[in-house]
């Protein structure tokens, strides 16, 4: 069932009584982003989805390949920065990343490591599926306003 307004105040005034359960829906909605966000990264880490990346660096394949990961992903390694990336809620806030230092050089680069984003592009790959999911939690809980 559809409510109607008879006023904007009116609108106002069943939305402030409502706040609560609308930014609880968008929270839920968001959890569910970051949860697919993750999944994404965590995949293009694995080599599921291939990242344009500048090459390693010799150096680099030699560790590799005398670690028995020389035909692995680029950045799989030993599954440390994949299970790194994580999401949390706090507050009304969500939240996706790694604490990890290697994250933040892998994602952004250094003066010797070219960057090697992952989550960027896992975000941008899933913008339109982001809104909807958040979208759709917000629009169900406006529709139940009475």
């Amino acid at each position: 069932m559809t409510r109607k307004f008879s006023s904007l105040k009116e609108l106002a005034r069943a939305l402030s009584q409502n706040k609560r359960k609308v930014l609880l829906e968008a929270e839920l909605g968001l959890v569910q982003a970051a949860e697919l966000i993750q999944g994404d990264a965590r995949n293009r880490l694995d080599g599921g989805i291939p990242g344009d990346w500048a090459p390693l660096s010799a150096a680099t394949e030699v560790r590799r390949a005398e670690s028995g990961q020389g035909n692995a992903a680029p950045l799989s390694g030993n599954g440390v920065l994949r299970e790194s990336i994580v999401v949390e809620r706090d507050g009304g806030k969500v939240a996706i990343g790694s604490a990890l230092d290697v994250a933040a050089w892998q994602e952004f680069g250094t003066a010797t490591i070219p960057p090697r984003p992952f989550l960027g592009p896992a975000l941008m790959a899933n913008e339109k599926t982001i809104v909807e999911l958040v979208g759709k939690r917000v629009v169900a809980a406006l529709k139940k306003i009475q």
